[in-house]
């Protein structure tokens, strides 16, 4: 953390970050293979289909009926990070060599949330046909399954950075600047 001395040596540069912009490119996108795991069954209804007449009939419906809700929340973090160091190495007449090094680093961060519910309803229904005088067992099942695949897609990253602070007035200072020193953003 070196030694401050001199006119305005107190004063920080500050890092300004802003208009970042986080587009996705849906044209890029690709998956692999879906990959299935954990298929656990959820419901089983099972019911019988009877036909007391001489015909065979399918006015039998049995369904299955399962409700579902989620609740979720999402968080976006992003961070940004920055890093500028400069050195100068001049002599002096009679004294000697002097190296002067100053680093300036910031590091931002900023996140966004979200989230909701969704509730999912799923239905089914089974009509089978069944003989003449005989009846029938019906039977379904419903089963719940991770998935997973891989994916890749592009994006573009695009954010504005303003460094406000006042400028040296000799060496490899801005050529307009003026001897007051005054801040300027860059």
């Amino acid at each position: 953390d070196g030694g401050c001395e001199g006119y305005r040596c107190g004063e920080k540069t500050a890092i300004k970050v802003s208009n970042f912009a986080y587009n996705l490119d849906p044209d890029s996108f690709k998956h692999g293979d879906v990959t299935q795991s954990d298929r656990q069954l959820v419901k089983t209804v099972v019911g019988w289909a009877i036909n007391d007449r001489d015909t065979p009939q399918s006015g039998y419906d049995v369904t299955l009926r399962y409700d579902t809700a989620t609740n979720w929340s999402k968080s976006k973090t992003y961070g940004l990070s920055e890093k500028v160091t400069t050195k100068h190495k001049f002599k002096w007449p009679l004294v000697g060599e002097t190296e002067l090094s100053i680093e300036i680093a910031a590091n931002q961060s900023w996140a966004s949330q979200n989230g909701g519910s969704t509730t999912t309803s799923l239905s089914q229904t089974v009509r089978p046909t069944v003989p003449a005088r005989s009846k029938i067992p019906v039977k379904i099942e419903l089963y719940k399954a991770d998935i997973s695949y891989p994916y890749e897609f592009k994006a573009d990253v695009s954010y504005e950075l303003t460094l406000s602070g006042f400028l040296r007035w000799a060496g490899n200072a801005w050529y307009t600047h003026p001897d007051n020193r005054p801040n300027w953003n860059h």
